[in-house]
């Protein structure tokens, strides 16, 4: 064998082993990321707030991220699969304080009556959202958003 053949198979060779070491590693960066969401100026209690990162062309989907508001409006995201932060990059961001489909009516679940409270945040916020958020490398503790009823 020449030695050109043996210099392209120890090239190929280490491009096969190199990519094999990197198979089982996250591509996709988290960065820590809070907030606080008011609706007509208040705070929002119990939203869930999700944002989907958007994909670029060409590239492995990434995981989504999610918190629930607290009593003042304040939210720190989780990823779906329980690491705290969210993928550094573009998402989409919808808010919704409805937990089940519902119109404020009731149903029996495990033999209680319970009654759906009705979407309190309009549908540009969750259903056709019109809310985005860039999640920095460094992460963001202002992630604020300022909804309208109206």
């Amino acid at each position: 064998m020449s030695a050109g053949a043996s210099i392209i198979r120890l090239l190929v060779g280490s491009v096969i082993i190199s990519s094999a070491i990197g198979c089982g590693q996250d591509p996709h960066r988290l960065a820590p990321v809070s907030g606080a969401v008011t609706l007509d100026s208040k705070p929002l209690a119990g939203a869930l707030v999700s944002y989907l990162p958007v994909a670029k062309p060409g590239t492995m989907p990434a995981v989504t991220s999610r918190g629930i508001t607290d009593d003042q409006g304040n939210y720190t995201l989780t990823t779906s699969d329980d690491r705290p932060g969210a993928v550094v990059g573009r998402h989409i961001v919808r808010i919704k304080t409805s937990r089940a489909p519902g119109d404020g009516s009731t149903e029996v679940l495990e033999g209680q009556t319970v009654t759906q409270a009705p979407e309190r945040v309009p549908a540009k916020y969750n259903l056709r959202t019109e809310l985005s958020f860039d999640v920095p490398e460094e992460g963001a503790d202002q992630a604020n958003f300022q909804l309208q009823s109206r």
